[in-house]
């Protein structure tokens, strides 16, 4: 835990170091790499992230998705959890209101339209982090959000007999980095970043 924790604050210093000019650059990177990458050219259901200021940028990976006919979902949270919703435009996107985390998200969304409970699930799930190794550990932020999601993916897919979705971590460069585990810790299928 306290690898971890020195990790985070190591990260989040040299995201804040990072210009705007620069982090726009990796997002476009980044992105043209997940539109070609082949669980995204297959999958018909993608759950993104909506990106915060030192995180890749998202929304030109959600629009492309939204304009190739993809069935799109973003987050909403509570306290302890998290479910991913459908969105239908981008539109969608720019009315929803702001979380005092300053990132949008569905609010009042209708429970029987979650991801989880509509019979195909997810094929693809864009994963955010704070450092991710090229092996697929990864970093979150430290509230466990997206480790549970991944358990109640799991056993959606077992209960079904169907393939859990594919597990896609993007950042820049910055974050690549050697990142300490724990049991209970989910490792993503891959990571894509901007090599500068």
């Amino acid at each position: 835990r306290e690898a971890k924790s020195q990790l985070r604050k190591a990260m989040k210093a040299a995201l804040a170091g990072l210009t705007s000019a620069d982090k726009a650059r990796q997002s476009q990177l980044v992105a043209n790499q997940v539109l070609k990458h082949k669980a995204i050219v297959e999958a018909n259901s993608i759950a993104f992230y909506l990106s915060m200021d030192d995180e890749v940028d998202t929304t030109a990976i959600i629009k492309a998705c939204l304009a190739n006919g993809k069935r799109c979902y973003v987050p909403s949270y509570t306290k302890t959890s998290m479910d991913m919703f459908p969105i239908a435009s981008w539109h969608d996107v720019e009315t929803m209101p702001v979380t005092s985390w300053n990132i949008r998200q569905p609010q009042g969304a209708d429970p029987s339209t979650a991801a989880l409970q509509a019979d195909q699930g997810l094929d693809v799930i864009i994963v955010p982090g704070l450092a991710f190794s090229q092996d697929g550990k990864r970093l979150g932020r430290g509230k466990g959000y997206y480790d549970r999601y991944f358990e109640r993916c799991q056993a959606f897919a077992d209960e079904r007999h169907i393939t859990r979705p594919f597990y896609l971590g993007i950042g820049f460069g910055e974050q690549i980095q050697s990142v300490p585990v724990e049991q209970h810790d989910v490792c993503i299928d891959d990571v894509l970043y901007c090599v500068s």
